[in-house]
């Protein structure tokens, strides 16, 4: 799944038996590029790694996410039915307005870092998905 969406809510909980904890990033959807969901639907992505009261656990690689913030995410599903991040940090860009030209662009950084790795307008991101995927 690929999808353009808006994050609505970033919550860190332990698992039943309080082993792990994982992080639920809730992104509103507004446009799919690649499978079902639905510009208004809410998808749930789930991260290792987390913050929860005064105990923390990271996985290296792992995006982080910011409530508000505007995403291009590159999803799949598990066995067990949840959506994570394809190829952690790598299927994760942030889209932002570019100073100069004030169209949107997709930037992809380090995680934990400012370091941008990519840095695509939004239209030439969805055009090479599209393409990529024959539509």
């Amino acid at each position: 799944m690929v999808v353009i969406g808006a994050v609505a809510g970033v919550h860190s909980y332990w698992t039943d038996d309080k082993s792990i904890i994982l992080t639920r990033i809730e992104v509103d959807v507004e446009e799919t590029l690649k499978d079902s969901a639905p510009a208004g639907a809410r998808v749930n992505v789930i991260l290792l790694g987390g913050k929860v009261g005064a105990i923390s656990g990271s996985v290296a690689g792992t995006p982080s996410f910011k409530q508000g913030e505007r995403v291009l995410v590159f999803l799949s599903e598990r066995r067990d039915g949840s959506l994570g991040i394809l190829g952690l940090f790598q299927g994760k860009f942030s889209i932002q307005r570019d100073p100069k030209t004030g169209g949107e662009i997709a930037v992809r950084t380090m995680p934990d870092s400012e370091a941008v790795i990519d840095r695509v307008p939004l239209h030439q991101a969805r055009s090479q998905i599209l393409r990529a995927l024959g539509r």
